[in-house]
């Protein structure tokens, strides 16, 4: 469902109270959606108004976007997306914006 790295799923449940989960516990989907949206809503909240950074992150970690963040000097985040250097992480904040797009429009900004 989510995808979350070990180290990553570790901190986040040590955030939530949780026990240090097993990888092969990672496929369970209450356990994966309890840690990979708090992960997410974590993200969120260090880059606030900026969804594409926290997206970008959540895929190619904080200290990426840190970097990049450095080389790459803008307020549009359609540019900051096409200067992406890791074209998976690139392709994958595409997707997601793409997705929630799509959901907005079938669905409104219920949540």
């Amino acid at each position: 469902l989510m995808q979350l790295l070990p180290s990553t799923a570790a901190r986040t449940a040590s955030q939530l109270g949780l026990p240090s989960p097993q990888p092969e516990k990672l496929f369970e989907p209450d356990l994966n959606l309890n840690l990979g949206i708090h992960h997410l809503k974590e993200l969120l909240q260090f880059y606030p108004g900026e969804p594409v950074k926290a997206i970008a992150a959540y895929n190619a970690g904080r200290s990426a976007v840190a970097r990049w963040e450095k080389q790459i000097v803008t307020d549009d985040p359609e540019e900051f997306i096409e200067r992406i250097p890791y074209g998976e992480t690139r392709l994958y904040v595409k997707l997601v914006l793409r997705n929630h797009l799509t959901y907005q429009r079938l669905y409104g900004n219920a949540r």
